[in-house]
Parts: structure tokens; C-alpha cells; sequence
């Protein structure tokens, strides 16, 4: 894992069997049932051991709970950003930091390894974006100095456009997936990339033609690690 780079992960769970019914509230009965929520206020998010990815070589791991994300947050102009990437994210309409935002981007700028866990919809991508940003500048290089690695063309599509949200139409971010014509996304790799947003297949396939260089990599994501 390069330095600055951490891993996010999508949190898709039940509710631990272990709480007992009388730890519900008493309109968590419907007909008589008990209704399992989704999220439960006190538990730390966390997923089974055996499924699990381990990152044993991490400096830093945070679990987000229901509390974390209540409490007050601070601005973006505490996380020690750019005067000008601080513009960027007014300009996208980020008012503060999220909790995972909040949690992340300062351990990042800090030069460690994180793994993270939150929530669907809490700003995962900008989590990861916003450090990327601030400490990659644009260069005129060829090969990129980012790399997302995401499961699904679905979410490296998303990627990019948050990234362009965030770091505006200039800043050189590529998709690399399957079902694109490879001479397309080859000519764009030669034009220069700062950021590559890809899936594993088709990133593998520009690797053993060489049309892909990771030797620039300073910074390295692993969306839904899990």
C-alpha cells in the first residue's frame, strides 16, 4: 500500500443477533415482531472477522458510529487544505466535512495509511479525493500519480465525476473499465493522466500491454474493499 493511500468500505449489514428484544424501543414491534433496524445507535460498524479484508500493515483504522455522526462538526478551512482547493469545494457546494471527511483527511495529509468504514451516501469519494488534491498537484507527466481501484464501471463513472466536481474540468482523471474501445482509453493514457479510476480487469489488461505505468503512483484507493 503507498503512503497516503487508504481503503474505503461500503457498509452493508444486519443487526448483531446478539442484542436482546428488550434493548428495542417499544415501536420496533410491528404485529406482534420484532423489527430488526438497520442501524443501530451504539454498535460500532463493523464487519465479520472472516469477511473482512485485513490490513495489517495500516497505522490508522477508525469505525464510525450513529454518535460520531451526530456530533458537531468543523469546517474545511480546519483540515489545513489550499486556499484555492478550499475554493474548489465551495464552489461544489460542500458546506463542512461529514464525519467520515472529518476523520479521514486529516490522518491522510498526515502521510499514513487508513482503512475506513461508513455508511452508504456520507462522502467516501470526497474522503478520499480531497486529500488526493491537495497532495498531488497538476503536472504536465504522463503517467498518473493516483490510482482508484473500484469494483464496478458503475462506481468508477461516479468517481470521475466527483472528482471533476471537485477538482473542475483542468484537473486529468481518467476512467479505465471494460465495454470501452481499448484504443480510446489507450490515447488518453498517452495524452497524460493525473488520476486513473479503474476496474481490476481492465486495468490489468492496459498493465500487460504496457499501456498503463504505475511507477508515478503516490497515492493509491481501494473503494469497497470488502
Amino acid at each position: 500500500m503507498t503512503n497516503g493511500g487508504f481503503a474505503l468500505d461500503v457498509i452493508h449489514r444486519e443487526a448483531p443477533a446478539a442484542l436482546s428484544p428488550s434493548a428495542l424501543a417499544k415501536d420496533d414491534r410491528v404485529n406482534g415482531k420484532i423489527r430488526r433496524p438497520i442501524f443501530w445507535p451504539h454498535a460500532p460498524l463493523r464487519i465479520p472477522a472472516e469477511a473482512r479484508l485485513s490490513f495489517t500493515a495500516y497505522h490508522s483504522e477508525v469505525d464510525l458510529t450513529t454518535a460520531t455522526m451526530s456530533e458537531p462538526l468543523t469546517g474545511f478551512q480546519k483540515l489545513s487544505l489550499s486556499p484555492a482547493l478550499l475554493a474548489s469545494i465551495q464552489r461544489a457546494g460542500f458546506k463542512k466535512p461529514t464525519s467520515i471527511q472529518a476523520a479521514f483527511i486529516p490522518r491522510v495529509l498526515s502521510g499514513v495509511d487508513v482503512m475506513g468504514q461508513a455508511q452508504t451516501g456520507t462522502g467516501k469519494t470526497a474522503a478520499y479525493t480531497i486529500p488526493f488534491l491537495q497532495l498531488c498537484q497538476e503536472s504536465n507527466q504522463q503517467d498518473p500519480t493516483g490510482l482508484v481501484l473500484v469494483p464496478t464501471r458503475e462506481l468508477a463513472v461516479q468517481v470521475v465525476e466527483e472528482v471533476q466536481r471537485l477538482a473542475g474540468d483542468k484537473f486529468r482523471v481518467m476512467p479505465i473499465y471494460g465495454g470501452k474501445v481499448m484504443q480510446t482509453q489507450i490515447s488518453g493514457l498517452r495524452r497524460g493522466v493525473d488520476l486513473v479510476v479503474g476496474t481490476p480487469g481492465r486495468l490489468l489488461d492496459h498493465l500487460g500491454r504496457g499501456t498503463l505505468m504505475l511507477n508515478k503512483i503516490k497515492y493509491l484507493v481501494l473503494d469497497e474493499a470488502d
